[in-house]
Formats: structure tokens, C-alpha cells, sequence
């Protein structure tokens, strides 16, 4: 009764000498085993001329079918904590694109906030035009915290609406709509980019998937995992299959990252992919200080846990574990 990671705890109330006394236990909630690797992240420090993360093209990283007309479904996944969630415009902060958007290197899909507000967009160069999901909610400076954030396209190729994002395991309303003559996003050999040199924040934890995961019953909740991110190669998925995952990059929590500040490649300047083999490279925007330590959406904690089991004060000891009880 004591595992935390097996039982919860709720309606607690404290009598006059500030015992905990009154609980009730809820039914069993299966948590993935983390490895509590995430308690690291790499800082994204903006203003433009911070670093960003760049990914060679690879097959695996476009979505577009052959000949055009459709697209295949995919999805981006990654942890977030922003440190400038309302910088004004017209400044983009990136936080994953295909294409550079800032030269003549074609365009395929972007996710970014633009003036508080975030955006997942797919594009189609041979027509200038656009289909773009916009989050409703603006982010504020409360959104200065750990978020899980997963952009997705169903993949139909039927209209704006096969776009959606989720916050935390829950899919946000958002305003979808096609700008242009946008027929079939583009398929390129354009490399892709993990932040940009105007982003301001921290990242951990990036996976993309073949598959729409907000269109699938549970599973950005099942990507959420209560706030801790956990192996998704090694820990068996209920919603989703690893089969699924074409990438990972744990951001600084492979015990093979690095980065040294150069942007040349190499083992001291690398952040690995942990499924698909595309090893992503650190420009030398970045520091050999930009691996954030206990920055990590989800660190480990252990400590003791008041609650009376009939007797005032009786206390538990609560094992060590990346998951908190509600009364932590």
C-alpha cells in the first residue's frame, strides 16, 4: 500500500496536530518503468544566434506519398520548457521543421510558437500554400515549466482538420485552416532542425512517429506517463507499438550525448538517435555548457510520506522511484 508507483492517495485531511488521517485509495494505475533518464535537457538559448540541432535528411523523416496528393501519418513528440513563451512577433521560435525557412531549401512541416501561440503547419512549395493547425490558448508565463507537447497529422490528405496538438496527454483546441492552393505537402531531401537560433527554451526527450498519436484512443496520455518520460524502446507500449518509432533523441540523456560548442561532428559534439540511427549534430551556436543537468522534466526523488492507517501518525517510507504521489 505503501508503493507509489502502484496506489494513489486522495482526500486527505489533517486533524488539530496536523496528522494526516482521512485517505482513500484509488484502484491500481500501471506506470512505465522510466529508467529516470530524463533529468537532463539541452538549453536553446535564443535571440538569434543560439543553437539549434540539425538532422541529415533521411527517408524516414518525410511523410509526403510519392506523386503527392496525400500524406502519411506522423507525429512529433517532445518535452518543452519555455523560458520566452510570449515573445511578440514576428519573431518564430522553432521547435522542429523540415526544411531551413530561411533559404531556398524546400519546405515540408514546422511546429514553433509565433506570438504566444503554437502552430503545426505542413506546406506545399509548388503551390505557396499552407495547412496549419493554431492552438486557441496563448501561452502565458505560466507555460515557463516541463510540457509534453505532440504534434500530429492524421494523414488522410483530406483537409486542415487531420492536423491536432496535444498538452500533457490531452488534444487542445486549435483553428485549422489551408492558406494558398495547398494540395500535397512536399516530399524533399531538405534536413531537419530540433529548435532554432531564436528559441528560447529547454528540450528533452524527442521522438517522431508513423502514426497519429492524438488520433489514437490513449495514447498521448500514454506519452504523457503521468510527467516523466520513460524507454520507449525498452518498456513494453500498451497504445502505441515501437515498431512505430522512427526516431529518439533523448536530448542530452544518452549516455553518448555531448556537446563541446564546435558544431563539428564527432563523439565529443553529438546527440544519438536511440531508434532510428540519425544521429543528430549540435551547430556550433551552442556551448560546451548547453547539456542543462537537473533540468529534466522528471527527476527522482525519495523522501517520507506522512498518512495514518488508523494510527495518528504513522508514517511509511516511500521507495525510491521517478513518480510522485499527489502529496508530494
Amino acid at each position: 500500500m505503501g508503493d507509489s508507483q502502484t496506489s494513489n492517495i486522495e482526500h486527505v485531511t489533517q486533524d488539530t496536530a496536523g496528522v494526516l488521517n482521512n485517505y482513500k485509495l484509488l484502484n491500481k494505475q500501471h506506470i512505465h518503468d522510466t529508467g529516470v533518464f530524463a533529468n537532463k535537457s539541452v538549453y536553446f538559448a535564443g535571440g538569434g544566434s543560439g543553437g539549434e540541432v540539425i538532422l541529415s535528411h533521411h527517408a524516414s523523416l518525410n511523410f509526403a506519398e510519392p506523386g503527392g496528393g496525400s500524406t502519411k501519418p506522423f507525429s512529433i513528440s517532445m518535452w518543452v520548457y519555455f523560458l520566452n513563451p510570449t515573445l511578440a512577433a514576428p519573431t518564430k521560435q522553432y521547435l522542429f521543421r523540415k526544411g531551413n525557412f530561411d533559404d531556398s531549401t524546400l519546405r515540408e512541416y514546422a511546429a514553433y510558437v509565433y506570438n504566444s501561440t503554437l502552430v503545426f503547419e505542413l506546406h506545399d512549395e509548388s503551390t505557396d500554400g499552407t495547412r496549419k493547425a493554431v492552438v486557441d490558448t496563448a501561452l502565458t508565463v505560466s507555460d515557463k515549466r516541463w510540457q509534453n507537447i505532440i504534434f500530429s497529422s492524421r494523414g488522410t490528405g483530406g483537409s486542415a482538420a487531420d492536423l491536432s496538438v496535444s498538452i500533457d496527454g490531452v488534444v487542445v483546441a486549435s483553428t485549422n485552416l489551408d492558406f494558398g492552393s495547398y494540395t500535397a505537402m512536399e516530399d524533399a531531401s531538405s534536413r531537419a532542425f530540433i529548435g532554432s537560433e531564436d528559441t528560447e527554451c529547454y528540450i528533452a526527450d524527442v521522438s517522431l512517429w508513423n502514426v497519429d498519436i492524438n488520433d489514437t484512443d490513449n495514447a498521448p496520455a500514454e506519452i504523457y506517463n503521468n510527467g516523466c518520460p520513460y524507454n520507449l524502446v525498452k518498456t513494453p507500449l500498451t497504445y502505441l507499438a515501437t515498431s512505430n518509432l522512427l526516431g529518439w533523441w533523448k536530448m542530452a540523456n544518452d549516455p553518448l550525448d555531448a556537446i563541446d560548442g564546435t558544431g563539428n561532428s564527432g563523439a565529443s559534439n553529438i546527440l544519438k538517435d536511440s531508434a532510428g540511427g540519425n544521429d543528430a549534430l549540435p551547430d556550433s551556436g551552442f556551448t560546451d555548457s548547453s547539456i542543462i543537468k537537473l533540468k529534466g522534466p522528471c527527476v527522482e526523488k525519495e523522501g517520507f510520506i506522512p498518512f495514518s492507517l488508523g494510527v495518528p501518525g504513522v508514517i511509511f517510507r516511500r521507495r525510491r522511484s521517478a513518480h510522485q504521489t499527489n502529496l508530494d
